[in-house]
């Protein structure tokens, strides 16, 4: 009867040393299972185990590194994408304004023209408007065109 109060208070081993809620008892004063492991063969495992995970992470920060380059590639070449449409807006644009320079040149030259022949004292085709400033454009033409 003490067996069995010994067993359910759970203080009592089994034949293969271990207590009846579940926990392993720990032998130190058996040399064939300690609990620091000394094992060789366990500790070229565990060598192992440690050259796979320098491995890994090694084979990660390369996978990271080349992720990196590409998105970087990206954004370069978005870059400069970016900068050949804005190059190219501007070429346009400079071109517009060279076109409105020769024009208003063309413009200046042909009214020249006209008052040198027809006498600029009797007829001034500028309006009173002294060569060369800019005319005001109206905006109620350029609001009726939206």
């Amino acid at each position: 009867t003490t067996a069995s109060v010994a067993k359910s208070s759970g203080s009592k081993m089994d034949d293969d040393h271990q207590y009846e809620n579940g926990r392993h008892k720990v032998e130190y004063y058996r040399g064939a299972h300690s609990p620091w492991n000394t094992d060789p063969q366990h500790q070229i495992k565990e060598q192992n185990a440690l050259v796979m995970n320098k491995k890994i992470r090694s084979i990660m920060a390369e996978r990271q590194a080349a992720l990196l380059e590409l998105e970087l590639e990206a954004a370069i070449s978005e870059k400069n994408e970016a900068l050949a449409a804005r190059d190219a807006a501007l070429r346009q644009r400079d071109e517009a304004l060279a076109q409105r320079d020769n024009a208003l040149l063309e413009r200046d030259n042909a009214l020249a023209a006209l008052q040198s022949r027809s006498g600029a004292s009797n007829f001034p085709f500028n309006g009173g408007i002294q060569r060369g400033s800019k005319r005001m454009h109206h905006s109620s033409n350029h609001i009726s065109n939206m």
